[in-house]
């Protein structure tokens, strides 16, 4: 199930990225107080494709193929993160008030 979801994802995803990319270029080169989002950068450097799952007052779901990484712009704010790392759940609570890079791996 949720290989047709990531699929489905990256569908979308590769639709918007021109856009996105240009709204992360934007939020990273004009970092205000005022700015009300944030530009994220995940590594993925697992052996599998996942989806990044962002749950707080806005939703959104990454897709990122595996050892690649993707962006997104998200308000800030904070949020519960999912993934499943191949036979590993991820699971954190992070707040976002500026841009950053995190890195998910599988536990070796």
């Amino acid at each position: 199930m949720e290989k047709q979801e990531f699929e489905m994802l990256m569908k979308q995803d590769s639709i918007r990225k021109h856009q996105t990319a240009a709204e992360s270029l934007d939020v990273l080169l004009n970092e205000n107080p005022g700015e009300k989002r944030v530009s994220l950068i995940i590594n993925n450097n697992s052996n599998c494709n996942i989806i990044v799952r962002f749950a707080g007052e806005k939703f959104y779901n990454l897709p990122i193929y595996r050892h690649s990484k993707n962006f997104i712009v998200v308000e800030k704010g904070t949020y519960s993160l999912g993934a499943n790392l191949c036979n590993a759940r991820y699971s954190a609570t992070k707040t976002f008030d500026d841009s950053a890079t995190m890195t998910l791996a599988e536990n070796q």
